[in-house]
């Protein structure tokens, strides 16, 4: 049994407990006690066009499609002063502890003299730190469905808090 704490409020037992993410994200909670923690997360296709088109300043009015083996996006991007369409293909991927999008294409359309431009600018994009998190978890799978990514995440022994502090010893507790 885990005991939750949302910051202000009282504590909230139990096993199958559901959050919202802006208050997981956003550090409004702590988490006083858990012998076993797991996070089960989906990123959805508008999930991901809404952060890069607020997080990411290359990219406006992304459109993007998540396959079982890859992510594409359209979007607008400017080059030179100029507005040009780009398609982006990428993978999630893990490592330490953040997820990642792998860019392996990314083409931008009829850029010069009609002509399109495949370059890499960047070969990734950093997501999201789950080290930011205030629970000691880590990322343990990224998985790619029809229109969305799976993302699980589980407690490990000696896992340090988002913000640096070690669960305590007795029964390595988090």
């Amino acid at each position: 049994m885990s005991e939750f704490v949302i910051r202000g409020g009282t504590p909230l037992h139990g096993e199958c407990v559901q959050m919202p993410v802006d208050v997981l994200l956003h550090n409004n909670f702590a988490i006083t006690d858990a012998d076993v923690l797991t996070l089960t997360g989906i990123v959805t296709e508008e999930d991901l066009a809404d952060f890069l088109n607020r997080d990411i300043k290359e990219i406006e009015d992304a459109k993007v499609k998540i396959t079982k083996d890859k992510v594409l996006a359209d979007a607008v991007t400017k080059v030179m002063g100029r507005s040009a369409e780009v398609h982006i293909e990428g993978v999630f991927f893990i490592e330490d502890n953040m997820i990642c999008l792998r860019l392996t294409n990314v083409t931008v359309k009829k850029v010069f003299f009609g002509r399109d431009l495949t370059a890499n600018f960047f070969d990734r994009i950093d997501i999201y730190n789950f080290n930011r998190l205030n629970m000691p978890v880590e990322l343990d799978e990224a998985i790619h469905g029809d229109g969305e990514v799976l993302l699980k995440a589980s407690r490990h022994p000696g896992k340090a808090y988002g913000d640096g502090r070690k669960p305590e010893k007795k029964g390595d507790k988090a």
